[in-house]
């Protein structure tokens, strides 16, 4: 077997965690107590300041022709300073030894742990670029792209140790590690030309402390897990725990807490930015949050290089033989079980969060997270309830550096057919440019395969955010939400843009995602969906787990653009916006579930319980809907000022047709289907609006307060009275027609009703969620 082999310059992560750490006025005691006062070796670093020229992180990769290249990922001028006032410091120690009375075989254990406090680092600029002519591996050269600028800010001690009881990689002996990352800000800054302006994660939490095993695998690379190698469970736990907010006493974070937030003429010194919870200068796009209990936990780390992303592409056709991946680059699994929460007060809960941030904001906090099924099998074992736990599975995230103009994605026969007409699964490109180019770009690209998040949360409720005092609260009553998803794939390539006046910085994105809708036996899905978990009225040691929503959701989206930052907010700049959707509109009971009826109060035969299944059927679906859009959009996302979010802007939609007959499709429609009498490979009866195409002028907003959830949107059709801009479309029917695995239905010619033409005027709509 080939071992997979890690490439780590540790000198250049020796400086660049060491000249971050230091920093304090003065170490914490909490942190200070997790190091000092034991035998070993102890060092303390004090400094005023810590400056390094440049640090190049190289990456093989091939050129379109196949030749061996190497792209520097480069970060220049970097500084670190105190947070606020005082000096640097940092400390570390190191012991060897077993704990008091270990055994022989357990003697040789090694613990270390380290303190960095309070301090401002920053890296001016962060670009991608090759050694060779024109540009310098400093990334400096006339023809180099900055992706910007980039400071990290920890305003609490950053904490870590690690315990081992015999040796330092060893898969069989159990070790101990803990990491504090909390309110951390970092700070992603462009020029404009005029102001420089910013997208902070503020209050970025990362912590976590729990039982494992740390190891080196021939096949996994550098391995962390819950788990002893070899084995699938164990009682081993992970806690991420909650963080104490700085600026409300009293208040708590996430352990996991990424805070998105917008900043504006922020100014060029790095030692003057700063985000807390008492600015009112800083505004929200969103925050995401959890905090919980973990089982079956593990973090894989590898170069093994992808096979799926690809040549490297140059030309206006797009052409290339050499891989892009190269050799190497970064290889990383990721997988974490939820536990259930105990009834010990003491014990961390385990939440997500999904909301605004700052002022008057909300967020929907939902627990009490649980599988998809309730049962997993109906049939021949319909009292026994499923055990199984929620988890999410990152699947195989790939990170590279890479000079193309394109990277291969992968997309199912189900999605292809929306997309092109065609039932085959295919590959597509993700497009790294707004025009091919015989200069590709210098990329940092991201692929994710198989990542799946299988997570029915029973319980919600609205959450208030830190700064509101005395809020309104709601406990959620019986309601939920479930948001899981199955086998996501996703392609993202960022570049950088100068502009023609050589300031005005701004980022090239292409970016493609898919999901599936679900597994063969209906265990997994990826869902949109309003849960009822109140008490079943029948059974009352059984919950109704009646749910309403889209299910079993095919996506995939491609898009490719422009982002830049100006003062209302990121302005997305898409000449390329392709989506399409295939999904069911659907309303039930959760697979498994006791059947609400007076006749199966205590029964325990199979009819009384809904099939485990019952993803897989179409006994609760109202409709199936597909829809495919193919244009380009002109987007203002501005920030939450207390209001909502808001997204604003110009959409074209596109007309014409892809594909080939008889699998042509047209470039934008939305359909309905009876998919109730239909089967996996029939073309369904069908309503459709075919052909759209035309312009609108696009206002749409969500809200949370502490009591509903809402979306209002105004769309204003040809807001130029244009007569090339009026949107229309043809309404046509569809019959229904038979297909086989070998040989699938193919849509039928339509039945056309008629055509539907809006020179102007407004649609507006406004849909709310109150819980009960």
């Amino acid at each position: 077997m080939r071992k997979k082999i890690i490439q780590l310059n540790l000198l250049t992560l020796s400086i660049l965690y060491a000249q971050h750490g230091f920093a304090l006025q003065e170490l914490e005691d909490s942190s200070l107590s997790q190091i000092s006062g034991q035998d070993g070796i102890s060092l303390q670093i004090d400094a005023t300041k810590v400056q390094i020229g440049q640090v190049n992180w190289k990456d093989s990769t091939q050129t379109s022709t196949g030749a061996n290249s190497v792209l520097n990922v480069n970060m220049s001028n970097i500084e670190t300073t105190p947070y606020k006032s005082g000096g640097l410091k940092a400390a570390f120690t190191a012991d060897v030894g077993g704990k008091p009375g270990a055994s022989a075989a357990a003697s040789n254990g090694l613990r270390l742990g380290a303190v960095f406090g309070p301090a401002t680092m920053n890296i001016k600029s962060l670009a991608v670029c090759p050694n060779g002519a024109g540009i310098t591996a400093d990334c400096s050269g006339a023809n180099s792209q900055s992706l910007g600028g980039l400071t990290f800010q920890n305003r609490k001690d950053l904490t870590f140790s690690l315990e081992t009881q015999s040796g330092l990689f060893n898969g069989g002996s159990l070790a101990s590690l803990g990491f504090g990352l909390k309110n951390a800000n970092l700070f992603y800054t462009l020029d404009t030309g005029s102001s420089f302006n910013q997208l902070i994660l503020k209050d970025f939490n990362f912590n976590f402390a729990g039982n494992g095993y740390l190891y080196l695998d021939p096949a996994d690379g550098l391995v962390l897990s819950t788990n002893k190698k070899g084995e699938t469970s164990s009682a081993n736990t992970v806690v991420l725990g909650d963080v104490d907010d700085p600026d409300f006493s009293g208040k708590k974070q996430s352990g996991l807490n990424v805070d998105l937030r917008y900043k504006t003429n922020v100014g060029s010194d790095y030692t003057k930015y700063q985000a807390t919870g008492t600015d009112t200068d800083i505004l929200s796009f969103g925050r995401i949050g959890a905090s919980g209990t973990l089982k079956n936990a593990y973090i894989k780390v590898n170069g093994d290089a992808p096979t799926t992303l690809g040549a490297s592409t140059t030309g206006t056709t797009n052409t290339g033989t050499g891989s892009l991946a190269g050799s190497g680059g970064l290889h990383m699994q990721m997988k974490a079980d939820f536990a259930k929460d105990t009834t010990n007060p003491a014990d961390q809960k385990t939440y997500f969060d999904l909301g605004l941030s700052g002022k008057n904001a909300y967020v929907l906090r939902y627990g009490n997270l649980t599988a998809l099924q309730v049962r997993k099998d109906t049939t021949n074992s319909p009292t026994v309830l499923n055990t199984d736990l929620p988890y999410i599975n990152f699947g195989h995230v790939y990170i590279n550096a890479a000079q193309t103009n394109t990277i291969d994605f992968p997309i199912s026969a189900l999605l292809n057919k929306v997309y092109a007409g065609n039932f085959s699964s295919s590959v597509l490109k993700t497009a790294l440019y707004n025009s091919p180019s015989t200069t590709p770009s210098n990329a940092l690209v991201v692929a994710v395969r198989g990542m799946d998040f299988q997570a029915i949360a029973r319980q919600g409720s609205l959450f208030p955010d830190n700064s509101i005092v005395n809020p309104v609260t709601n406990s959620g009553g019986t309601w939920g939400l479930g948001l899981p998803i199955y086998n996501l794939n996703s392609n993202v390539g960022l570049y950088g843009i100068k502009a023609a006046n050589n300031t005005e910085q701004k980022l090239g994105f292409g970016i493609s995602m898919s999901t599936e809708g679900r597994d063969s036996i209906g265990s997994k899905t990826t869902s949109i969906m309003l849960i009822d978990g109140a008490i079943n009225p029948n059974n009352s040691s059984e919950t109704v787990n009646y749910y309403a929503g889209l299910r079993n959701i095919n996506l995939f989206a491609n898009l490719t653009g422009t982002l830049g930052f100006v003062d209302s907010g990121l302005w997305l700049y898409v000449p390329k916006l392709v989506a399409a959707l295939d999904a069911e509109v659907a309303i039930g009971q959760l697979p498994g579930s006791r059947i609400v009826s007076s006749a199966c109060t205590t029964l325990s035969t199979s009819n009384c319980f809904v099939p485990s299944n019952n993803f897989t059927n179409y006994n609760d679906v109202l409709f199936g809907i597909s829809a495919r859009i193919d244009g380009s959009a002109n987007l203002i996302l501005a920030p939450n000022t207390g209001t909502g979010l808001v997204i604003y802007g110009d959409i074209t939609l596109n007309a014409g047709t892809i594909g080939t007959a008889p699998n042509q499709v047209p470039a934008n429609y939305l359909r309905i289907s009876d998919k109730s009498g239909s089967g996996q490979y029939d073309s369904p009866s069908q309503l459709g609006i075919d052909g759209l195409s035309g312009k609108f002028n696009l206002n749409s907003r969500i809200g949370m307060d502490a009591k509903t959830i809402t979306f209002t949107n105004t769309m204003k059709v040809n807001a130029t009275s244009n007569p090339t801009d009026v949107l229309k479309a043809d309404v046509n029917l569809y019959p229904k027609v038979l297909g086989t695995s070998a040989s699938p239905a193919v849509l039928p010619a339509p039945q056309t009703l008629g055509q539907m033409v809006m020179t102007g005027g407004n649609i507006r709509s406004t849909f709310g969620i109150t819980p009960r």
